[in-house]
């Protein structure tokens, strides 16, 4: 448990504007000056989500140290964030006491692409971070990979017929590790992994995957939803595909129950088998993971909303648009992609056996 004590906090407004952000934010948490005797120490980064507070990453613990030097990198998701709260905790035996926190109000006039060290007055302390902000569009490339024999980057369906598979290993694995070890985490799929530690699954599911497994089962949780986020982020072409977006935003427009759901799931039936496959297979698993929200908080809206952009975003046009019109694009397809990804959960809750009669089983 963690106490909270009657200390002050240092509120930084760096901007007067409301801005509700989606994107990533990057933090980098470096260093903590000003204790005097050696403890263990570790900070915990929250964001706001349209009024309520979430807990998104949690550094190492700095043992014994009257200097605590983290220099750990977070991809911190936003969705309608526009506050980033840093609390310092001292760990003890029975509770946790609260040294100090910052509040950071996040705006578009000061945030940007490069990173941007602060150091953070907190009562007698100092905490220097790095931060930097990437728009939506910024954080989902869809590029295919210049690699060889590798899954980052690769399309999908080459991936499973490489593999012999339905479904990607790096998507079964990770998901199967996460169902194991996972579903009783508080904020699972939304706090965020230590950066170092899912770029380093990300380069062993490219380089070595026959001894994946081992390193998935050994590495933190939150690296492995993270891996499989970048994973789905990454990919050449939306899993849901580029070609079908469109029908799938004015489908999920309709207001005629009968008719939306009726063009809804003709729509997910006409996919590639790979992405079908994959689309079900995810949709069972973010159902079952609702099943105990109780515990872990993630609700099927939460989760809609941490994999809409991610599952469903198509490759960026080469339009030229101004950085403003841009974000507020970028705001509004991420709302629509939440809304279809939720709409396909909540009927795969209710009745989704049935779409499971189309015979989608690949053949090699």
């Amino acid at each position: 448990m963690q106490k909270i004590t009657n200390v002050g906090s240092s509120v930084i407004k760096e901007a007067m504007d409301e801005d509700n952000l989606s994107g990533l934010l990057t933090v980098t948490i470096h260093s903590l000056q000003g204790r005097e005797t050696p403890e263990d120490t570790f900070c915990v980064l929250e964001v706001d989500t349209f009024g309520h507070f979430w807990t998104r990453a949690r550094t190492h613990m700095c043992c014994n140290t009257a200097d605590p030097k983290w220099n750990q990198e977070f991809d911190i998701e936003l969705d309608g964030c526009n506050t980033l709260r840093i609390l310092v905790y001292k760990h003890g035996s029975q509770e946790d006491l609260l040294l100090g926190k910052t509040i950071l109000e996040l705006s578009t006039s000061w945030l940007n692409s490069s990173f941007k060290e602060k150091s953070i007055a907190m009562n007698e302390m100092s905490l220097t971070i790095s931060i930097r902000y990437s728009s939506e569009g910024q954080t989902i490339q869809r590029k295919q990979s210049k690699g060889r024999g590798g899954v980052f980057g690769v399309k999908i369906s080459n991936t499973a017929r490489r593999e012999k598979t339905r479904i990607p290993m790096i998507v079964t694995m990770c998901v199967e590790e996460i169902e194991k070890r996972g579903l009783d985490e508080v904020g699972i799929y939304r706090v965020s992994g230590v950066t170092t530690d899912i770029q380093r699954l990300k380069k062993i599911f490219d380089n070595n995957r026959k001894n994946a497994k081992s390193y998935v089962s050994e590495m933190d949780i939150n690296a492995v939803t993270g891996v499989i986020k970048l994973y789905f982020r990454e990919l050449p072409e939306a899993l849901f595909t580029d070609q079908y977006y469109n029908s799938f935003a004015e489908g999920y427009e309709l207001t005629d129950a009968s008719a939306k759901q009726k063009c809804m799931v003709s729509l997910l039936l006409s996919l590639p088998e790979t992405s079908y496959n994959t689309i079900m297979y995810l949709l069972d698993h973010l159902v079952l993971i609702n099943m105990k929200s109780d515990v872990n908080k993630m609700t099927l809206a939460n989760l809609a909303t941490v994999f809409g952009p991610t599952l469903l975003r198509p490759a960026a046009s080469s339009e030229i648009v101004p950085p403003i019109q841009r974000l507020a694009i970028e705001m509004r397809d991420a709302l629509t992609q939440s809304g279809i990804l939720l709409y396909f959960l909540q009927l795969h809750e209710k009745c989704f056996d049935f779409l499971k009669e189309k015979d989608k089983v690949t053949s090699f």
